[in-house]
């Protein structure tokens, strides 16, 4: 049976409130710099544009964390060869046990948010979660490729001179 209206109504609400905690949490302080650290880990020689774009952060407050993470030489910056206005980023080994670090303090933290959880619910919303994520790459895909067919199906039945 399909989740009726309500159902969806509620969903939604209860997602919006953790995005929002999240992301108040996540400009802030360590969990800043392990979003920052994650995506750098993930796109080594990344540029600050995409990390900016990846964890929509503000241009300069990537530059001053970026700043930060190169003086404790938790990264490295280097020139961008393909565009002189740029740089690339990559983690240095230092990066990498930081990097560790901060995920540690992170799932600790987690453990106190399900501390009162059985572990087959921790699983159970895990594989929610994940199946959740995959069925956003599905719709998000159709959407696109409906778009597309109507664009030219739009195309092909336009009169003559206006195509």
């Amino acid at each position: 049976m399909k989740p009726a209206r309500h159902d969806v109504q509620q969903f939604h609400n209860a997602l919006m409130a953790v995005i929002q905690s999240t992301q108040r949490a996540r400009s802030k302080g360590d969990a800043s710099r392990l979003a920052t650290l994650s995506v750098i880990a993930a796109r080594s020689g990344c540029s600050p544009k995409a990390i900016s774009e990846e964890l929509s952060f503000h241009p300069s407050s990537v530059t001053r964390l970026l700043q930060s993470l190169e003086r404790e030489g938790h990264v490295r910056v280097t020139p961008d060869p393909e565009d002189g206005r740029s740089c690339r980023v990559e983690l240095t080994s230092r990066g990498r046990t930081e990097f560790g670090r901060l995920q540690e303090i992170g799932t600790e933290r987690f453990s106190l948010f399900v501390s009162r959880w059985q572990a087959e619910e921790v699983r159970t919303f895990t594989r929610l979660l994940a199946k959740f994520e995959q069925s956003k790459i599905e719709a998000t895909a159709d959407e696109k490729t409906s778009a597309k067919n109507w664009r030219q199906r739009r195309k092909e039945t336009a009169p003559k001179g206006t195509r």
